[in-house]
């Protein structure tokens, strides 16, 4: 996938941060936006509703994206309600979609972005569950941070976004790798929505979002190949974590250049989360 679109602050900013790699081009649409290509500025309207309705011409300003497409959004913002209009234009691609998900404690009962979020989060997670979008990762900011630990207010969610897109590229680049071992099988066509993580050789996971239902797990093994040639333990290691997993469950081993073994985990599950 190469083509990462961004709807709203939140989607946007994900999508400048991995604007840095070069395998990506990127379309970004927001209230006032500068005026450059792959920006497309949005008129700011005042309810869910009125960005519900908006009619939007996309085919032109989408007409370079590629077939495979990252769409980026967060759920608590009024602009993300367009995000069935922005697909829409997209329909003739592989769309799999990242989901930011606000701390809900923070955001007031009955509210209209707590009533937003509700809604955004419900009706993307239902049509990709029934294949419209390939995939639909959940990311929890909470759960960012407390992998992050104490981030200070000035750059929070620039330490936020940063690891999400960071996890984001290297497991997409892996994805397109050939690795040395590969034990991966198809997953149901039900099992669409899931999250992303990063772990350890332990199985120490840290998951963007707690899935519930938790059906199919896919680990991707960064390792040097200094350790690939002379580390005589490292495949009995991987074995052992796979068989201690309770659901199904697959990995890839690819070399890497890092001399650090890398874990990064991608859960799927069929059950629509609340």
């Amino acid at each position: 996938m190469d083509t990462i679109v961004g709807l709203g602050n939140a989607g946007c900013n994900i999508a400048d941060y991995l604007s840095q790699y070069p395998q990506y081009k990127i379309f970004k649409l927001d209230v006032n936006l500068e005026k450059k290509k792959g920006n497309y500025s949005l008129p700011k309207l005042n309810t869910p509703e009125e960005y519900d309705a908006l009619e939007l011409d996309l085919e032109d300003f989408f007409q370079d994206a590629s077939q495979e497409v990252l769409f980026v959004v967060a759920g608590s913002g009024l602009i993300s309600n367009a995000s069935l209009n922005v697909l829409k234009a997209l329909r003739s691609r592989r769309v799999s979609i990242m989901y930011i998900r606000p701390d809900l404690e923070l955001l007031a009962p009955q509210s209209t972005s707590w009533l937003s979020e509700r809604v955004v989060f419900n009706v993307l997670q239902e049509y990709t569950r029934s294949g419209v979008f390939e995939k639909m990762w959940i990311i929890s900011n909470p759960e960012i941070e407390g992998i992050l630990g104490d981030v200070p207010i000035i750059g929070y969610y620039d330490k936020l976004n940063d690891l999400i897109a960071s996890t984001f590229h290297m497991m997409n680049v892996f994805w397109h790798s050939k690795p040395i071992i590969d034990t991966s099988y198809e997953v149901p066509k039900g099992c669409r929505i899931g999250t992303l993580g990063i772990s350890n050789i332990k199985n120490q996971k840290k998951l963007f979002f707690p899935l519930d239902d938790v059906r199919d797990s896919d680990y991707i093994y960064s390792v040097s190949n200094e350790k690939l040639e002379n580390d005589g333990s490292l495949l009995k290691k991987i074995n052992k974590t796979m068989k201690e997993v309770n659901h199904r469950t697959s990995y890839g081993v690819y070399s890497s250049k890092y001399k650090e073994i890398y874990v990064y985990v991608e859960e799927l599950t069929q059950t629509i989360q609340k």
